[in-house]
């Protein structure tokens, strides 16, 4: 008898999980992915702060790796609304001038919430918009980065396979950036759109 219980728990459990699977399959994405993103505001921020001081960067780093993770849920078959959150790096190495400091990496987290609207029944082509709230983090000893305002982004995209996208757009990203104590340079407190054109590819599953 316990045998037979078991048996029947288990096939009812097994229905239940690939009820939920297939119902997620075609509900829920689970999206990961990477990109780059150029960012002519962050390259004067580094006019501004680092060449203005007679300062040398070893490298043009002008913008920034993207990684991305998110969660899409489709209450209707042609659209989405996607929680999600990117993390941005870039480094670089401070050398001579006023202000010289061993190789860095400034990063930025931001949360987003978007809405996606597929422009075709097979979902093959779309296009999303959103608001960001960018976390940022100067990994300078002589910058501080706060978050000035929340942030958007819009991007174009085209899903294929079911399973690879291939998006890009514009995301702002609005920064304060500070001078900390042990900053000698006459740098004002300044705002920076560090966002840019992006381009980005990714799984959705």
């Amino acid at each position: 008898m316990k045998h037979k219980l078991l048996k029947i728990t288990a096939a009812v459990m097994v229905s239940l999980t690939l009820s939920h699977a297939a119902e997620k399959k075609d509900s829920f994405d689970i999206t990961i992915g990477a990109g780059i993103v150029s960012s002519s505001g962050y390259e004067d921020y580094i006019n501004d702060a680092y060449f203005d001081a007679g300062s040398y960067i070893d490298k043009d780093v002008y913008g920034w790796l993207d990684l991305y993770a998110g969660l899409e849920y489709r209450p209707f078959s042609q659209f989405g609304i996607i929680g999600g959150c990117d993390v941005w790096l870039n480094g670089l190495e401070s050398l001579g001038g006023v202000i010289e400091e061993s190789s860095f990496v400034n990063m930025i987290i931001i949360p987003s919430l978007y809405g996606q609207l597929y422009l075709t029944k097979s979902r093959l082509f779309y296009i999303n918009a959103g608001v960001n709230f960018p976390i940022p983090d100067a990994g300078s000893s002589y910058f501080d980065f706060d978050s000035a305002d929340i942030g958007y982004g819009v991007n174009i995209g085209v899903e294929l396979f079911k399973l690879l996208r291939i998006e890009g757009g514009y995301t702002y990203i609005p920064v304060t950036v500070k001078k900390t104590d042990s900053n000698p340079t006459g740098y004002k407190e300044t705002d920076y759109d560090f966002g840019g054109p992006q381009i980005r590819l990714l799984l959705a599953f």
